[in-house]
């Protein structure tokens, strides 16, 4: 008896290397060791892994986070890794504010109670430089340096504006002295040289920022980019982070990210066997489902090889292939074939024009007379399939 429960996933990144169908773990260890090993002793290195949406770079991301993990248990010079989540924050003074209190607490703790003079002077040091450069309001500058303000305080009113008076007062001496903010760079930038590891700074899903936003990511990067000992890991699909680029900054996109980058790396093409071994997981669980006892396997093979498997490109794709071919079994299991059910779902998912013309046409192609006021590619389909 077949179940009736959709067997539907998500998209989740994996995050053990166990979980790997696509091969990355090789990959996964070698920008580990790359990261380990590159010398950022004077200034910071930028590393980007470029892809389309779904291709897996958050899943690589995570499976370089386990390999510098493990390699940490045997040697602890190893960097660690921080996350850096620009959603958090709606303008560049909240995004700079932010940055710099992730690079606080990666290099001193969360705590606030420092005892160590030199480090509490390098924790003053990045929370004025911070502040030098962005700016911020008074509730995120107070949340820097001493703690969140309280609620009546930080909704607004005279006692706002007094605090906003002083602060802006006391940081207004740091943007108008040269010889301060280049003692804080410069005390920042010792504490830095003295480290033996880097500190490792990962940036991703930048692509799904505004264009605004991404420009804001690129000019945090390179506002640091000297700080010594400090790794960017930036994940975005180039074609959108240049298109942005062009039209916020006025500038080349391509040549802007080609000074920032220092190690470009493109996300791997699925291996053919792969994808092929993927969906046939999902047709043979499809199949002890199905109605139909007898499943034509040689047209079953060429449908998976010739129709499905040349459309897909990344790991999303076979998910939101399985997840429409699960609603369409739920309807259909009775009145079609597997083999042929995972093709439409596949031209479903990947190619929506194509199956909408095979909806609106389904007479005509059955040898029934239909015509149909078409253009674009549903003109040219027609064209071709009355040529066939």
């Amino acid at each position: 008896m077949s179940s009736k429960v959709l067997n539907i996933i998500n998209d989740e990144p994996i995050t053990d290397l166990d979980q790997d169908s696509y091969r990355y773990k090789d990959l996964a260890q070698e920008i580990a060791r790359c990261i380990s090993a590159v010398d950022a002793s004077t200034s910071s290195f930028t590393i980007s892994l470029n892809g389309l949406w779904g291709s897996g770079k958050t899943s690589l991301i995570n499976l370089i986070e386990v390999c510098l993990n493990e390699e940490r248990k045997r040697n602890l010079n190893v960097p660690a890794l921080v996350r850096f989540n620009p959603w958090r924050f709606e303008s560049q003074e909240q995004l700079l504010t932010g940055f710099f209190q992730l690079l606080k607490e990666s290099l001193l703790g969360k705590t606030g109670c420092i005892k160590d003079t030199e480090k509490k002077a390098l924790g003053e040091a990045l929370s004025l430089y911070s502040a030098s450069i962005s700016y911020p309001t008074v509730t995120e500058v107070t949340s820097l340096l001493a703690g969140p303000l309280p609620s009546a305080v930080a909704g607004g009113g005279i006692v706002e504006k007094w605090l906003l008076k002083v602060f802006t007062s006391k940081i207004g001496k740091h943007l108008t002295n040269s010889t301060s903010l280049d003692h804080m760079k410069t005390a920042i930038d010792g504490y830095l040289k003295e480290r033996q590891t880097n500190i490792v700074v990962v940036i991703d899903d930048i692509d799904r920022l505004s264009d605004a936003e991404i420009c804001q990511i690129f000019k945090l990067v390179t506002l640091t980019a000297s700080f010594p000992h400090i790794v960017y890991l930036l994940s975005f699909d180039r074609t959108v982070v240049e298109s942005a680029l062009c039209n916020v900054q006025r500038a080349d996109g391509a040549a802007y990210l080609d000074k920032i980058i220092q190690l470009p790396i493109e996300m791997p093409r699925l291996f053919q066997s792969d994808i092929s071994q993927q969906i046939n997981i999902i047709a043979e669980d499809l199949q002890k489902r199905s109605s139909f006892a007898l499943e034509d396997q040689d047209h079953l093979s060429d449908v998976l090889n010739k129709i499905i498997s040349p459309l897909i490109n990344t790991p999303r794709d076979i998910c939101r292939i399985k997840n429409c071919a699960e609603s369409n079994f739920a309807r259909l299991r009775n009145d079609i074939c597997v083999a042929d059910l995972f093709a439409l779902s596949t031209i479903q998912t990947l190619l929506p024009d194509v199956y909408s013309w095979l909806w609106d046409n389904a007479r005509y192609l059955f040898g029934e007379t239909y015509t149909k006021n078409e253009t674009g590619l549903k003109a040219e389909l027609r064209e071709e399939l009355s040529r066939l």
